[in-house]
């Protein structure tokens, strides 16, 4: 079980003259710390990691509450009998970003997400949370709002998609033989006219990279370009579609 109070000097090995920081989520589920020095960044959740990890290696306590990220790598799961979580540690509110070190977290509704220099990382939130590697950080992207992501599959059928919060506008008509939710967003191949989306999984969730206001987006045989007005994309014929919270249209 979680020992929600603890001592300060009972949290993590630290030499005298490291800097701590706490933060926690706004749903105050999440907590973090972050030393300067070794520089680590672990995080809790009070819920607990879902699915359950499995149990590390010569580990005698609780390990299904949290990760640790160290400056490089992968991040791992943590065996501790205490936690970081502390309620009166600073808020990170909703699409926030926190920096420190070689470590950046952002807090959005759907969760925590946080990596370190070399893209390793980790996801945490009440129903799901992972850890990733770079190259899967590499295939998303979201612009600064957060409102719109898309993702892109390196399998064949080569492909991106892109959707955005509360579906295109107008709504287009249900796909021929669509049997899930339609209209989340677009579809483009490497050749041919885009798609309206017709699935039943989501894929505006980290990780992500955040594709900053005139900045682009170049996955093979893809071009993106991120405006404040919306997201454009096209493929290598040029064909493609617009993306924004007030209108969406393919082209």
């Amino acid at each position: 079980m979680l020992r929600l109070a603890i001592l300060l000097a009972l949290l993590l090995p630290a030499t005298a003259s490291a800097k701590l920081v706490f933060f926690q989520t706004p749903s105050h589920n999440i907590g973090c710390v972050y030393s300067s020095s070794p520089a680590y960044l672990r995080c809790d959740i009070r819920s607990g990691l879902k699915p359950p990890p499995v149990r590390p290696k010569g580990c005698q306590n609780d390990w299904t509450y949290g990760y640790r990220l160290g400056r490089r790598g992968s991040s791992r799961t943590v065996c501790a009998g205490d936690t970081v979580l502390k309620g009166n540690a600073r808020v990170l509110d909703y699409e926030q970003t926190w920096t420190g070190g070689p470590f950046g977290c952002t807090s959005l509704r759907l969760g925590l997400y946080c990596s370190n220099k070399d893209s390793y990382g980790f996801f945490l939130s009440r129903g799901h949370s992972y850890r990733f590697n770079s190259n899967l950080r590499a295939t998303r992207i979201r612009t600064p709002t957060g409102k719109i992501g898309c993702e892109y599959q390196y399998l064949p059928p080569i492909s991106i998609r892109c959707d955005v919060n509360g579906g295109i506008k107008p709504l287009p008509p249900k796909p021929r033989s669509c049997e899930f939710d339609w209209g989340a967003g677009f579809g483009l191949r490497t050749r041919g006219k885009a798609s309206v989306v017709c699935t039943s999984g989501a894929i505006n969730f980290p990780p992500q990279r955040t594709l900053r206001y005139g900045e682009a987006w170049r996955p093979p045989g893809f071009k993106c370009r991120s405006r404040r007005k919306g997201l454009t994309c096209r493929n290598k014929v040029r064909h493609g579609f617009f993306l924004s919270s007030q209108r969406a249209y393919r082209f």
